[in-house]
């Protein structure tokens, strides 16, 4: 071999172990970056790869940072009035559980709420509280609560995912009608790092809020109230009412963090801003920035004869889903794409924005 096959022979090895070392490090990119902010679903086909894809992504801190960068809406948890939870996948190639039905629970339960994975059930016999995750069926049982909270009661579940916090630490607020003072709501709260049950001394004169109409953004809790909104802040309990937004046939949906509500006047759909308070956009809230309404016009065929379609809640800001009849679609506002989902959607009930998350639960 001459000088000159040598150096190229050289060369030529060199350059395929660069490629190799790149190609390794595009793999550990994806594996222990990217792979964190797909859904649950995408992320677990993933496992078969190979032994070394499959350790990673069965690893407590992958999950913990999964449940942490991924917050897309994935779906809908529907809870029928009479039978058992099912979930609308707005991907069915991307998002899914693999036990809609919730039967992992061993009792029949209805869905009261969900919150970055989590849900919030009570069973429908021993009317006790439970908080799972339907991706990997780890699932708790809550104590009894001192106070009664009703046949139909309003709880909502509040989950924040953190990087510094590895345990998945949750709170359970339950607005319930007073006993003390007539027409007045009271607030019973369930602490995970505690692991009981708190009445809080806040307390709303004249107040009721509306059964499965809370939805959580921002650190702050929200119902819909006879004539406006209800927030609730979880962290220093505090709530106050805010009569001047009509909410009749309008549902409360998340835009780009911020709160507003949807609903149809003809075969126009709008998503309008409800400014509470300044706290509803944080000052150092860097996300898109949004007019006060987002007016759209649907097609009159997928309208069809329907008086008043429905806007089912969201939350992530950019999709928004509504059902006419046995027809449903989504709307994407940063893309401006409608999708028809389905054609024959039989839907009654209550429905709960649904985020795709491996994030851990204690199991009994």
């Amino acid at each position: 071999m001459s000088a000159l096959d040598a150096i190229q022979e050289r060369r030529r090895k060199f350059v395929e172990d660069l490629a190799k070392r790149q190609r390794k490090d595009v793999e550990i990119i994806v594996r222990e970056g990217a792979l964190t902010y797909l859904p649950a679903k995408a992320v677990l086909k993933f496992r078969s790869i190979c032994r070394d894809w499959n350790l990673i992504i069965s690893n407590p801190f992958f999950n913990h940072k999964q449940s942490h960068s991924h917050r897309n809406m994935s779906g809908f948890f529907n809870q029928s009035p009479s039978g058992k939870p099912s979930f609308i996948s707005l991907d069915e190639a991307a998002y899914g559980v693999p036990d809609p039905s919730l039967s992992f629970l061993k009792v029949p339960v209805d869905i009261r709420s969900s919150t970055n994975g989590l849900l919030l059930c009570q069973g429908q016999t021993n009317q006790l509280y439970y908080v799972c995750n339907p991706v990997n069926k780890e699932w708790t049982v809550l104590p009894k609560p001192s106070c009664q909270h009703g046949t139909d009661p309003a709880a909502v579940i509040v989950f924040e995912p953190s990087v510094l916090n590895f345990a998945a630490d949750y709170k359970v607020i339950c607005p319930f009608a007073s006993t003390d003072f007539p027409g007045a709501t009271e607030f019973e709260i369930y602490s995970s790092e505690k692991k009981t049950w708190e009445v809080s001394r806040e307390i709303c004169f004249n107040q009721r809020v509306q059964s499965g109409s809370g939805i959580y953004m921002n650190k702050t809790i929200y119902w819909t109230i006879a004539n406006g909104i209800l927030a609730f802040d979880p962290i220093n309990e505090h709530a106050s009412a805010h009569s001047n937004y009509s909410t009749l046939n309008a549902t409360l949906v998340e835009m780009y963090g911020r709160l507003c509500y949807a609903n149809f006047k003809s075969s126009k759909f709008t998503v309008s801003l409800v400014d509470l308070y300044q706290s509803t956009m944080p000052m150092n809230y860097k996300g898109h920035r949004t007019s006060s309404k987002l007016s759209i016009d649907v097609d009159a065929n997928f309208i069809g004869n329907i008086t008043h379609p429905r806007v089912l809640p969201s939350i992530g800001g950019d999709v928004f889903v509504f059902l006419a009849g046995e027809r449903l679609a989504s709307y994407h506002a940063f893309t401006g794409e409608f999708k028809v989902l389905s054609t024959n959607m039989r839907l009654s009930g209550k429905c709960f924005p649904y985020v795709n998350s491996l994030v851990s639960v204690s199991s009994n």
